[in-house]
This record gives structure tokens, C-alpha cells and sequence, in this order.
């Protein structure tokens, strides 16, 4: 799709000091693998996915009967898309980046330091859904597609 607009969101979590953004890095990838980064508009200032969402919404303009599709983390989708839905931003999830063991057996195996580290990016999200729902970011528990 050579004419569609493109927004690459995410500034950086630093909450002291300034660490290099999400889309800076982004555009020095970009840029690398030899991508044409002026068809990419890079929002650079957002802080969490609800800034992502305001901040891009700000930036693109998207007009009614527009379409749009966030790509961004299995994981993070549900949350992701309630957000940018309850912005006034109607988009359609495309989910990357899965983790399964479809057909494996490797997650049997003692590997805590491993399995912590999925228990916590599992409670991030669970929180995150909870608390965005609480705060009014979100329509629903869990948004749908």
C-alpha cells in the first residue's frame, strides 16, 4: 500500500531523564533496512498507550469512513485497541509478535527467571486493562474486535 499513511507512535517511559524514544529508534531501523521514512510520520512524545493514541490521533486527523489499523503486540491489543476506540479513533487490530508453544513441550521446563518474566508481562496487562477501564479510558473490561 504504497499511498497509506503512516504513524509510528511511542516516545519513551522515562519518567527522569530523556531516553532516546520508541519512534527515534524506530526511524534509525527504519532508515537502516533502507525503508523510506518520509512516508512515516513519527510521534515521538507519548508516554503510555492512552498518549499514543491522543497524541496520534492529534497528528493524523483521521476523518470519518478512514480506515486504520493498529498493529502492535498479541499481547497488548485488547487494551491497545479499547484505548484508540474510546480516543474517537475506530481502528482494526492486526496483532504481532505471539508467543505459543503450540505443539511444544519447551514450556514445561523449570526456567523461573523465564517464567517470571511472562507472569509479569501477563499482570501488566491485566492491571493495565483494569486500571484504563477504572479511569475511563476504556469502554470495556475487555475491548473486542
Amino acid at each position: 500500500y504504497p499511498a497509506a499513511k503512516l504513524i509510528f507512535t511511542g516516545g519513551s517511559g522515562a519518567i527522569f531523564g530523556s531516553e532516546l524514544s520508541e519512534a527515534q529508534i524506530a526511524r534509525d531501523v527504519l532508515e537502516r533496512l533502507g525503508f523510506d521514512v518520509s512516508r512515516v510520520v513519527f510521534e515521538d512524545k507519548s508516554r503510555n498507550t492512552h498518549e499514543n493514541a491522543l497524541f496520534s490521533k492529534a497528528l493524523m486527523a483521521p476523518k470519518s469512513g478512514d480506515v486504520w489499523v493498529l498493529i502492535t503486540s498479541g499481547m497488548h491489543m485488547t487494551r491497545s485497541v479499547g484505548i484508540f476506540r474510546h480516543a474517537g479513533w475506530p481502528v482494526l487490530p492486526d496483532p504481532v509478535s505471539f508467543r505459543s508453544h503450540k505443539g511444544s513441550t519447551d514450556w514445561i521446563a523449570f526456567d523461573l527467571a523465564g517464567n517470571l518474566y511472562r507472569l509479569d508481562e501477563a499482570v501488566h496487562e491485566w492491571v493495565g486493562l483494569i486500571a484504563y477501564h477504572l479511569l475511563g479510558r476504556t469502554d470495556a473490561w475487555f475491548p473486542g474486535p
